[in-house]
């Protein structure tokens, strides 16, 4: 699968990982709390996420513009990204924290372990 940018990425991830832990509690009804817990978390992350859309376009303009981009363009393409870095950071922690807590309560389940990512961006933009 390719990535097209660190945000997508990571929403492709989370997905996946949310569509592999209903099906886990599927088979366990035992891990129905966990996974929900799990879930609620990857929404959140999602949101937060998905608040940066505008980010992967605006820096695409920037990249085929014509002209340089004025002050005020660079300070709004600035504010968006460390936006989308918080929202990195959000994800960062729900990969170290909350799939690591599912992943214990799959493995006291009997149940398989996710797989996390291989490796997670540091930045949304490369600055």
């Amino acid at each position: 699968m390719e990535v097209r940018d660190p945000i997508h990425g990571a929403i492709d991830v989370i997905l996946s990982l949310r569509t592999a832990a209903r099906d886990a509690a599927r088979q366990k009804p035992a891990l129905d709390a966990a996974v929900k817990s799990f879930d609620q978390a990857g929404a959140a992350v999602l949101t937060a996420l998905t608040g940066n859309r505008g980010l992967a376009g605006s820096l695409a303009d920037l990249e085929f513009a014509d002209l340089k981009p004025t002050e005020s363009t660079i300070a709004s393409i600035n504010v968006l990204c460390t936006r989308a870095d918080g929202s990195l950071g959000r994800y960062r922690e729900f990969i170290s924290k909350d799939l690591v807590t599912l992943n214990a309560a799959l493995s006291a389940a009997g149940a398989a372990a996710l797989r996390g990512p291989a490796t997670i961006p540091a930045q949304a933009c490369g600055r």
